[in-house]
């Protein structure tokens, strides 16, 4: 795999400079950058100065939080990246707010020797059990007129909960994955060919925590996956997203083990200069 490049599939709404932060760390030979910025957003400032190996997705999403918008910029995305001219071998899944903790010469290394490892969180039930409750379940985040939750609420009070297939384990946890190209193709051609599973979790809470892993999790690449993200997060404060890092977690991020890690701010406090001065000869 040391000859393929890996493709950085980054989701981003809000900061050109976040996009650029993590595209000049992760800059590489191997490197390729695909880049889909909402629909909502400016595109304009995300292209100006993007150098020749940043792609940017041509079909974007209008990305609501909690949606199935989330998933389908992420199927754009992989569609694109497999229908590129190049050669790829991995796939990694990064948001605008995360930064490495390892300098691309060792995340490169790592990857090669995981050639055949598909990095995605897959908890089950038990140990998830609100999994199945989000699929279940109605919930109408796709669409945004209003009194869409009381008619969510009602919808659920007067239909019965949505049955899952006998022959299907709802797995996920984390949106982010790193992914072989192989699998990148799989998950592809089961969209295609399984319209049921989309309607599914179109209108289910968050399946961008769920879609991907569950595809994986029931298909013949479930041998290959390693459940973790390689991801660094701090939930402690029990918010719906993650601590904003600072200096003052710099010893946990830096000790974690993990290849990366968000949300940084734009505005940081010297954290991300720290990573850098530790990471320069790693």
């Amino acid at each position: 795999m040391a000859d393929k490049k890996i493709a950085y599939l980054i989701l981003a709404h809000e900061s050109p400079a976040g996009v650029f932060r993590l595209i000049n760390k992760l800059q590489s030979p191997r490197s390729v950058f695909f880049i889909h910025v909402d629909l909502k957003t400016n595109l304009a400032p995300f292209i100006t100065g993007a150098p020749d190996n940043v792609l940017f997705i041509k079909k974007r999403a209008r990305i609501n939080w909690g949606s199935y918008r989330m998933v389908q910029a992420t199927i754009n995305g992989l569609t694109e990246i497999c229908d590129s001219k190049y050669d790829i071998g991995r796939i990694v899944l990064l948001s605008e707010t995360t930064y490495p903790l390892m300098a691309i010469g060792s995340i490169s290394h790592f990857f090669d020797n995981n050639e055949p490892v598909n990095f995605v969180t897959v908890n089950t039930a038990p140990q998830w059990p609100d999994g199945e409750i989000r699929v279940k379940s109605i919930y109408l985040d796709n669409f945004n007129f209003k009194g869409r939750y009381l008619l969510q609420r009602i919808l659920n009070w007067l239909l019965p909960q949505r049955i899952i297939p006998s022959n299907l384990t709802i797995a996920g946890g984390s949106q982010w994955f790193a992914i072989t190209r192989e699998a990148a193709a799989y998950c592809i051609e089961f969209v295609k060919h399984n319209p049921a599973f989309c309607r599914l979790f179109k209108y289910s809470w968050a399946p961008d925590e769920s879609f991907f892993q569950t595809i994986l999790y029931n298909s013949p690449l479930k041998a290959t996956i390693v459940s973790d993200d390689l991801l660094y997060t701090d939930w402690s404060e029990h918010k719906a997203s993650p601590k904003i890092l600072t200096l003052a977690d710099a010893e946990r991020i830096l000790s974690s083990g993990k290849l990366f890690a968000r949300k940084f701010p734009m505005k940081d406090d010297g954290i991300i200069a720290l990573i850098d001065e530790k990471t320069a000869s790693n």
